[in-house]
């Protein structure tokens, strides 16, 4: 039987270069904006973080583990550097995910959504999310996302977003208050000055 601790750290190394070079793919299908290619290069890079994922608990039940587990990184087995290298392109993929832009936006948002996902900075891909259902007259489900937005993150950009929505609603009250809270949290933004003063001016019409 072979070392279980070989046959890891092979197996590893295989999906750690696979994932690589899947990754590499799925940026060039973003830069394109080719949404299919992109999603069928997602399907393929979470089966191999599946079976990644599965070789991980393995390797909770290797003894050998155990007695390493208190030494320093660079004392660990070989096969922890393929799991830093996929961690390392999981951050790349997502943050060239919400790159994507399509004339359809449903798509545009299911890669933002694949971006999530993979769980690296996800105010990004769920402002941009709110930001594409505002453009496109989505305000109900745009609404509902910045309440579980606010639930993440403290970013100032939630609440330039509620007063855009709220202002196309007509809530002008709503409209300013979020522009205010937005300053507090950016006060040198001069385009969210501005923004306030014409919703002022707006609310008093």
């Amino acid at each position: 039987m072979p070392d279980l601790k070989v046959y890891l750290k092979n197996r590893l190394s295989e999906l750690s270069a696979k994932f690589r070079v899947n990754t590499e793919l799925s940026v060039l299908a973003v830069k394109k904006n080719d949404y299919k290619a992109v999603k069928g290069l997602y399907s393929e890079l979470t089966d191999i973080l599946t079976e990644i994922m599965n070789m991980v608990k393995l390797t909770e039940k290797a003894e050998y583990i155990k007695k390493v587990k208190h030494l320093q990184t660079d004392k660990l087995p070989d096969y922890m550097q393929s799991l830093t290298i996929v961690d390392a392109y999981k951050k790349l993929l997502s943050l060239k995910y919400t790159g994507f832009k399509s004339d359809n936006y449903e798509e545009t948002i299911s890669v933002n959504k694949m971006s999530i996902d993979f769980k690296y900075d996800e105010d990004i891909p769920y402002l941009l999310i709110g930001r594409i259902l505002y453009e496109n007259g989505k305000y109900v489900e745009a609404l509902k996302l910045c309440s579980y937005i606010e639930t993440i993150t403290t970013t100032a950009p939630v609440w330039s977003l509620y007063g855009d929505i709220y202002r196309k609603l007509g809530e002008y009250g709503k409209a300013i208050q979020s522009y205010l809270k937005y300053l507090e949290l950016n006060e040198d933004d001069e385009e969210g000055k501005q923004t306030l003063a014409e919703l002022y001016e707006e609310a008093l019409k």
